[in-house]
């Protein structure tokens, strides 16, 4: 197995966010990202750019309730994650067409394109799985839920 679960930990992980847009659970996760010390705030505005400019490609909201907003981008140095729980389901244009709960955002800088398209492999089957999503919508605290990517990851 993969050992990208490593890249999802509680500094980036919020269990209970208040959103109700898909801009401001973008912002809420890059936030997250800068507050650990992943990014600083001119690669976040790059990140966020980036992000906004994917979306209106088409959504990454993928179904079930899943949105993985990625990008490659040069402002950052290495692979960057953050994940959310919002507390109540919001639009995100999902191509179900069903609000989204669960976001995994990803950004990874453009040299490592190919690790990046691991990553979303990897994450797109662990949000097949039924129990995991379960598990993370119910996480009590960010420990909880990075655990369970370190679970079903391993």
């Amino acid at each position: 197995m993969s050992d990208f679960w490593k890249l999802f930990d509680a500094s980036t992980i919020a269990v209970s966010l208040d959103c109700t847009t898909k801009d401001e659970v973008i912002n809420e996760l890059l936030d997250l990202t800068v507050a650990a010390g992943k990014m600083d705030e001119g690669a976040r505005a790059k990140v966020q750019k980036a992000i906004q400019a994917r979306e209106k490609l088409g959504s990454t909201g993928i179904g079930a309730g899943v949105a993985i907003p990625h990008v490659k981008n040069n402002a950052v140095e290495s692979t960057i994650t953050a994940v959310g729980v919002t507390k109540s389901k919001l639009d995100y244009d999902a191509v179900d067409g069903e609000p989204c709960d669960l976001f995994l955002l990803l950004a990874s800088p453009v040299a490592q394109a190919e690790n990046h398209l691991q990553i979303l492999r990897w994450l797109s089957t662990l949000v097949r799985d039924s129990d995991f999503l379960r598990f993370l919508r119910t996480s009590k605290s960010a420990s909880d839920a990075a655990g369970l990517f370190k679970e079903f990851g391993e």
